[in-house]
C-alpha cells in the first residue's frame, strides 16, 4: 500500500466530488470551517468509542452488527477487497476525521510540501504509550487543537480582507497547511501508540466511500 499523502489527497477528494460533497464548489470562510467542524465531529465519535467499556482500539466492525465481542479484523469482498458493510471502531473514525481533512487539502489545492517541510504521514516517533481512557483522550484533544489554529487563520484572512487561504504565495496558506498535516500526524502517531495501522483503516474507508450513493445519508454537508 504506503501511498504518499499527496496520493491520498487526490484519491479521497476525487471519491467527495464524485459523491457531490463540493456541489456546489464553496470554498468561502464559512464552508471552510464547517470542514474543519466536520472533522473535529469525526474525533469525537473516536471519543465516544474511547469512553466505553472494553474499549478496544484495534476492533472494528460492521455498522449495525454487535460491537460485543469486538471482531479484531473487518470481513472484505475477497474479490475486491471492499468491506461489506460500512466499517466501525476507533481506527476508522480517526480515518474518517484524516479523510476528511485530505479532501479539505484536495478542494484548496494543498499539498503535503507546503507545510514548511515534509511531514510524514506514517514515520516519526510515537507520541508516549497510551494506557488509560484518560490518556488517549487527553492525546485527542492535543491532535484536534491545531484545527482551531486552522480556524483562526481563516477568521485574520477574512479580517484582513482577504479571501479564505486558497492562494498560494500567501505565507498564512503555509501556517493553514501545517496546522492541518499537525493534525493528521498527530491522529496517526495516536494510532500508532494504540496499534492500529492508519493507512489500512484510510484505505479500508476510503474503498467503502467508493461503493456509497450520491451525496449518501441525505445530510447537507
Amino acid at each position: 500500500m504506503n501511498r504518499t499523502v499527496n496520493d491520498w489527497i487526490a484519491l479521497v477528494h476525487d471519491v467527495a466530488v464524485s459523491k457531490g460533497w463540493w456541489e456546489p464548489r464553496d470554498l468561502s470562510a464559512v464552508s471552510i470551517q464547517a470542514k474543519l467542524m466536520l472533522v473535529a465531529s469525526e474525533v469525537s465519535e473516536a471519543v465516544e468509542l474511547v469512553r466505553e467499556p472494553g474499549f478496544d482500539a484495534k476492533a472494528t466492525w460492521v455498522s449495525g452488527s454487535s460491537k460485543i465481542p469486538y471482531q479484531r479484523h473487518l470481513e472484505v469482498d475477497v474479490k475486491n477487497g471492499v468491506p461489506l458493510g460500512k466499517p466501525e471502531g476507533f481506527g476508522t473514525e480517526v480515518a474518517d476525521a484524516i479523510i476528511r481533512i485530505f479532501d479539505l487539502c484536495g478542494a484548496l489545492g494543498i499539498q503535503d510540501d507546503e507545510a514548511g517541510e515534509e511531514l510524514p504521514l506514517y514515520a516519526g516517533a510515537p507520541v508516549d504509550k497510551l494506557g488509560s481512557a484518560d490518556e488517549i483522550l487527553a492525546a485527542l484533544m492535543r491532535a484536534v487543537s491545531p484545527l482551531s489554529t486552522a480556524s483562526d487563520i481563516i477568521d485574520e484572512q477574512v479580517a484582513d480582507g482577504k479571501r479564505a487561504v486558497v492562494d498560494k504565495g500567501d505565507p498564512d496558506r503555509v501556517s493553514f497547511a501545517a496546522a492541518l498535516f499537525g493534525a493528521v500526524h498527530q491522529l496517526t502517531q495516536i494510532c500508532g501508540a494504540l496499534g492500529v495501522d492508519v493507512e489500512a483503516k484510510i484505505s479500508e474507508k476510503y474503498e467503502y466511500n467508493k461503493t456509497r450513493g450520491f451525496r449518501h445519508g441525505g445530510k447537507a454537508a
